[in-house]
């Protein structure tokens, strides 16, 4: 896939693209567009504090996408991501850091994206549980190294309706889901 053509509008903040595809043309796409999330930081400082102690001295930047974005037919209301490489450098770039003769690798931080649309409509509660859903992803090692938890179960209802629970990863989740219910 190769952009013909790109565009931003003041600001910079999203991006038009027109790309062709095997010889054919399709429509304009529009990137989302992102904002600083004072809010879900406190919020993340708070439970930081509270849950997540091995996060206070991690890099993590708290962002605002307009919109729910959509994955696999599923709305995403929030993601946890790690960024390394160019694109940490590209960032401290943009941020006027300048690049160290001794550092050849820029740090790695995280992000976590909220998806505003659903922040501006949630419950404190809600919001509460999604900024801890999304800092239970975020990771650092005794060596300082950032990555990214998978879920700890990853089910179809169907399975369960069908099968029961049928595996230890279920088996741990249902005793965690019952005991939090009594």
């Amino acid at each position: 896939m190769t952009p013909a053509a790109a565009s931003a509008p003041v600001g910079g903040h999203s991006v038009c693209l027109s790309v062709r595809v095997s010889g054919k043309r399709h429509e304009r796409v529009t990137v989302a567009q992102y904002a600083p999330a004072p809010e879900v930081s406190v919020l993340a400082q708070e439970l930081i504090a509270e849950h997540h102690r091995h996060l206070d001295q991690v890099p993590i930047l708290y962002v605002f996408r307009d919109v729910a974005g959509v994955s696999r037919g599923r709305r995403v209301i929030g993601r946890a991501r790690r960024i390394v490489g160019l694109y940490a450098f590209l960032v401290a770039l943009a941020a006027g850091e300048p690049a160290e003769d001794d550092e050849p690798d820029t740090p790695a931080f995280f992000v976590m994206e909220i998806a505003a649309d659903w922040w501006d409509e949630a419950t404190p509660a809600a919001r509460r549980a999604l900024v801890d859903h999304e800092l239970c992803h975020f990771d650092v090692d005794e060596d300082g190294v950032l990555s990214l938890l998978a879920h700890d179960v990853e089910e179809f209802a169907a399975v369960v309706a069908r099968h029961g629970i049928w595996s230890p990863d279920l088996e741990a989740f249902a005793g965690v889901c019952a005991a939090s219910e009594g």
